[in-house]
């Protein structure tokens, strides 16, 4: 007998645990329990003793509760990285490190894997998949005088570094720090 790999995943992650997290789904389904892995390809959600995992391309919208928030930022660099990506684990506010991308970017990527290598939490956008980044990231083009319309753009605190810059990028997160 056959059984579903969502069925299978929920034998293997058996176990309550209380988390307010939900994943809607394009079309409106909305699915609560506690947050497994976000990734680029997919989101994984524990409800009821059962994961299930959707393609990113499906998930509307990821809401994460502050204590799921706590325990990534937390987690070490090695804990946050996975076959896919980051797990999304935005920093402090004032110390916020977002990158603004494309999962298809080979720079993208690149940069993705540099803020991992150094164990920086960072918060990873996907503007193909997510209209409020990509009206972020517009706005954040204009406000930084930014004219191309390439990926990535990285914002280290407020510091916008346009493209995969590893100089740049490491004297942005030297100055973050001393914050």
């Amino acid at each position: 007998m056959r059984m579903p790999i969502a069925f299978l995943i929920g034998l293997a992650c058996a176990g309550s645990l209380a988390h307010a997290d939900e994943v809607t789904l394009r079309g409106g389904a909305t699915y609560s329990g506690a947050i497994l892995r976000d990734s680029m390809s997919s989101v994984t959600i524990q409800s009821d003793g059962i994961a299930w995992t959707f393609p990113r391309a499906r998930v509307a919208a990821v809401k994460r509760d502050a204590t799921t928030r706590e325990k990534e930022l937390a987690r070490t660099a090695a804990e946050r990285v996975n076959d896919d990506g980051p797990v999304i684990a935005p920093s402090a506010v004032s110390k916020r490190i977002v990158l603004y991308g494309t999962s298809w970017c080979g720079w993208c990527q690149r940069a993705r894997s540099y803020l991992n290598s150094r164990g920086v939490a960072f918060e990873d956008r996907d503007v193909e998949q997510d209209e409020e980044a990509a009206a972020e990231l517009k706005a954040l083009r204009r406000k930084a005088g930014i004219r191309n319309g390439g990926v990535p753009v990285i914002d280290v605190g407020g510091t916008v570094i346009s493209g995969f810059d590893r100089p740049r990028l490491d004297a942005a997160l030297e100055a973050l720090d001393q914050r």
